[in-house]
């Protein structure tokens, strides 16, 4: 049976375990997936106010360079660059 997701509640114990152990695939539903739409427009407004808010890793670089303020063209190749674990 298909495990679908809906809001951040359906993700528990039993559906870990349904997924995780049983292999039940899952489904986003359309519901929440406008809801993360909508999640992240917000989030990319309040990343282009003026002056921007410092978010870790989103608007600065990571690690040593935390405190360093990326600009908006160095925002996006940022956001690219897969962390090394």
């Amino acid at each position: 049976m298909t495990i679908e997701l809906t809001a951040r509640g359906d993700i528990n114990l039993d559906a870990v375990f349904r997924v995780a152990w049983r292999k039940e695939p899952v489904r986003i539903s359309d519901k929440a997936l406008r809801r993360i739409e909508e999640c992240r427009a917000s989030f990319l407004r309040l990343i282009e106010t003026d002056p921007a808010p410092i978010i870790y890793g989103v608007t600065t670089a990571m690690g040593e360079l935390a405190s360093r303020k990326l600009e908006r063209d160095e925002r996006d190749r940022h956001a690219r660059i897969k962390a090394f674990a």
